[in-house]
């Protein structure tokens, strides 16, 4: 019997890993205040009143509007008593409003068809709100859950999945425990469209059915998933400039496409192909460029370039600190494309003397960002071993930049791995300066440079290293 292997895009990701700063927010940005204290509302118009009880505030309430990658400011509030606050928002058809701190996780509101209803909250946190009165807010909540516990479902079955690759009563199994996700997203769909249409299109976005339960004669898994991740949902339709879960959608798309290791090219047309699909003077427009602007730059892809640039040349106009500020980091990224001189930089070796990158010119160079804590750059270390032993006398040489703070633990990660190369660090983690210059946002991350110092790549590991080193030694 010939075996089949049937899983759904999101499974394909579980044999990429990486250690991560964070998960990309995007309240990391700046908020953008209004001109003024201005109101989301006029006096002849009906409102919504909420009465939202939300501790750790200092007295000061932030009413947001998401757009695109920052937050608007549009009402300051100060509490009536305590940590109560009155806030009055526009009635009518449903709307999404944050509710927070400059600084903090804000907390999205389902804002519209309703008179009034009340919020118990903690600005520092926002995860344990609680609505009464809000049979909209309700289902917004219970979707949200809904929506996130099916990801995890399929990177369980993805897991799985790895662990019985011989086990053809198991890979038949799990295709139908597939069938039974996809069965429900589009159940989900349908159970909100009557009463909740709003949530129903956000539902929508994520009514995506795999490769394994509606082919649609695409030649392999890939193929489908570029083509129909997003088919569940009408993106030209202007509901979706009310629905911010685009935004997301579009960051997961783009980060998907930046771990499976397409070629640039592929990646961008791929991008391209959805965005195609949404009027580009659309606030959707926004939520989508801007969700894979910020996945790309969190993976350090080559294409962040290309859609950074694309998003603040579109948006520029606006006073968005926030969009002078991507500004700025794509001129960065821009210094370290293919074919640029790598950025020289001294730091310090574990005997506390200076080296740097440029002590190497001359050489075929691999930049490699790691640290003794971060298992992926483990797993990827005996590898590497291998490939600079047998490359080590043609001209081949490794720099280690570690994202450590304890020295005794990054001197016996190298002792253990056996890495026999350069090795510096300013032990600072994160805030590591050479890996700030670099734009390092996970590990492992590498660059291999040339005996001029230009780099001809990046984040290549396993067999794609096996093949660029060949290619340049020629064997």
């Amino acid at each position: 019997m010939k075996r089949r292997f049937y899983f759904g895009i999101s499974t394909l990701l579980l044999s990429i890993f990486s250690c991560t700063t964070a998960q990309l927010d995007p309240a990391s940005f700046e908020s953008v205040p209004a001109s003024a204290a201005t109101s989301a509302t006029s006096a002849a118009a009906p409102v919504v009143n909420i009465t939202a009880i939300i501790s750790g505030t200092g007295g000061q309430l932030g009413v947001y509007r998401f757009d695109g990658i920052g937050f608007k400011n549009v009402q300051q509030i100060p509490a009536t008593q305590g940590d109560t606050f009155l806030v009055q928002l526009p009635q009518g058809e449903a709307d999404v409003y944050y509710l927070g701190l400059e600084k903090k996780q804000k907390l999205p509101v389902v804002v519209g068809p309703e008179d009034q209803f009340e919020i118990t909250a903690d600005a520092r946190t926002n995860r344990k709100a609680i609505f009464i009165n809000s049979e909209w807010n309700r289902q917004y909540d219970a979707l949200i859950k809904r929506i996130m516990a099916n990801k995890r479902e399929m990177q369980s079955i993805g897991q799985q999945i790895q662990r019985s690759a011989n086990n053809d009563d198991a890979l038949e199994q799990l295709r139908l425990k597939i069938k039974k996700v996809d069965q429900r997203r589009a159940q989900q769909v349908t159970d909100l469209e009557k009463e909740y249409p709003l949530l129903a299109k956000l539902a929508a976005i994520d009514n995506y059915q795999s490769f394994t339960s509606a082919p649609k004669g695409h030649a392999n898994e890939l193929e489908h998933y570029v083509n129909e991740f997003f088919s569940g949902a009408d993106l030209s339709d202007p509901i979706y400039n009310k629905i911010t879960y685009v935004f997301e959608a579009f960051r997961d798309f783009g980060n998907t496409l930046a771990l499976i290791n397409m070629p640039q090219e592929k990646v961008n047309a791929a991008l391209d192909l959805q965005l195609q699909q949404i009027p580009d003077n659309s606030l959707t427009y926004k939520y989508a460029l801007g969700g894979i602007t910020l996945a790309l730059q969190g993976r350090n892809h080559p294409s962040f370039i290309d859609y950074g640039k694309r998003f603040y040349q579109k948006y520029q106009d606006e006073s968005a600190p926030y969009i002078q500020q991507l500004g700025r980091q794509v001129n960065s990224a821009q210094s370290l494309m293919i074919g640029a001189v790598a950025p020289d930089f001294t730091q310090r070796t574990p005997e506390g003397e200076e080296f740097s990158l440029s002590d190497l010119r001359g050489k075929v160079v691999l930049l490699d960002f790691w640290a003794s804590w971060c298992g992926p750059c483990r797993r990827e270390n005996p590898h590497v071993v291998k490939l600079y032993k047998k490359y080590q006398e043609k001209g081949f040489d490794i720099l280690g930049v570690s994202l450590d703070r304890q020295k005794d633990r990054w001197l016996a990660a190298i002792d253990k791995d056996k890495l026999t190369w350069h090795h510096v660090s300013d032990l600072k983690g994160w805030q590591n300066e050479v890996a700030g210059s670099y734009s390092v946002r996970s590990i492992p991350h590498t660059l291999l440079l040339d005996q001029d110092g230009k780099i001809i790549a990046r984040n290549l590991r396993g067999g794609q290293l096996d093949a660029k080193l060949k290619e340049i030694f020629g064997f």
